[in-house]
């Protein structure tokens, strides 16, 4: 399809539904694969390393695809990472089934889930740096930070769906759940080949500034998702030690809590692409401060209730700072789109990687020390934005 032909309603609302199919399937394996992996036979510490394994892969092969996105084009690195999803998921739930039935044995699945999510990993690594690209290209400046709030909500919503899809099918019919999952992620990948088209150059603006200059934004990335994912790694435990809750509720709460935290992200992120006009520099300035608040509160939280108020207004403080960061990389980056989403993947996997070790190396001096050290890292990150240079911000 020519350039001229592209409609950016009609490319985002397909990014829009790959996106949140593929980040269903994601959220689903996140949630299901602990539990799941034990009824196969897989230890914990397999579970471990095939999760963590692969996001380090991902991690690596990120800025690969970035660049070769900008260089020979967005499409492709989309249907090849909307690829990878579908069939992982496909062969997952076929293996899941053989293991189940006897037809393989413990270890034979573990080594073909292991390859299968390792190839996954490698060739969908692109497929988020593709997509922020694609919505860089297809918005004018001054509408940067709503695509960047599109693209985020999209993520948003798939999460809760899997997440969903987990809880109400992984104990009782993981088999069915991974192929709807896999169907879904298949269906989007099908429209995508039909109907997505190049983005790449297709404004004819000068080639890129290059991504020099991204360290201040790509370390809010780190900082922010850092605090986020200590937090999903000890609340549980703090309903529990910090609280007195029982082992079973302080589950059920603390998934409630985060399952808000992700809702109120959601929120926020689609109030920004439905019209919130805040600049860059704004929505990262207002969402920073917000959030290290609220981490402040959480931390001084004496009880469940002010603490799932502190959760909600975390999540909502992120849906702003974070396309408020993502359009300030994109704005910067030039014709280099790609290849500065996948500097980003990387300052996110280290944040995602970093915040769970924290956390519970924390969790052990007090239940309150990994929420003022969130907070802390949330101060630093405000301190970052509001020194931002106001040209590049806005």
């Amino acid at each position: 399809m020519p350039h001229s032909a592209v409609a950016p309603r009609r490319v985002a609302g397909l990014l829009f539904a790959a996106l949140a199919a593929n980040a269903a399937g994601h959220a689903f394996v996140l949630v299901a694969l602990p539990g799941l992996a034990r009824r196969l036979g897989v230890s914990d510490l397999q579970a471990g390393l095939l999760i963590g394994l692969s996001a380090l892969a991902a991690t690596l092969a990120a800025p690969v695809w970035g660049v070769a996105g900008d260089r020979r084009g967005r499409r492709r690195v989309v249907l090849l990472g909307l690829g990878a999803g579908a069939a992982f998921l496909a062969v997952a739930a076929v293996l899941t089934e053989w293991r189940l039935a006897g037809r393989i044995g413990a270890t034979g699945v573990f080594v073909a889930l292991f390859a299968a999510r390792l190839a996954q990993a490698v060739c969908g690594a692109g497929l988020m740096p593709a997509a922020q690209a694609i919505f860089a290209d297809i918005t004018a400046a001054d509408r940067r930070a709503r695509g960047m709030g599109l693209m985020g909500a999209a993520f948003g919503v798939g999460s809760i769906a899997g997440g969903a899809v987990a809880w109400r099918m992984a104990a009782d019919a993981p088999v069915i759940a991974l192929a709807l999952l896999a169907a879904a992620v298949a269906a989007a990948t099908l429209g995508a080949a039909l109907r997505l088209p190049e983005t790449c150059g297709r404004s004819g603006a000068p080639r890129p500034c290059g991504v020099r200059g991204l360290a201040r934004f790509l370390a809010v990335t780190a900082l922010a998702l850092s605090a986020y994912a200590a937090l999903q790694q000890v609340t549980v435990l703090r309903l529990q030690d910090g609280f007195g809750l029982a082992a079973d509720a302080a589950i059920r709460a603390g998934g409630g809590m985060m399952m808000t935290a992700m809702a109120a992200m959601v929120a926020g992120q689609m109030l920004l692409a439905r019209g919130l006009a805040w600049p860059p520099l704004r929505l990262s300035r207002v969402g920073a401060t917000g959030a290290a608040l609220c981490l402040a509160a959480a931390a001084l939280a004496d009880g469940p209730p002010p603490l799932f108020a502190a959760m909600a207004g975390l999540g909502l403080s992120l849906g702003l700072l974070l396309p408020g960061n993502l359009a300030q990389i994109s704005l910067r980056a030039g014709g280099a789109q790609a290849a500065a989403a996948g500097l980003n993947a990387v300052a996110q996997g280290l944040g995602m990687a970093a915040g769970p070790i924290a956390g519970a190396a924390l969790h052990r001096l007090s239940p309150q020390a990994p929420y003022a050290a969130a907070a802390a890292a949330l101060v630093c990150a405000a301190l970052l934005v509001w020194r931002a240079p106001p040209r590049f911000a806005d």
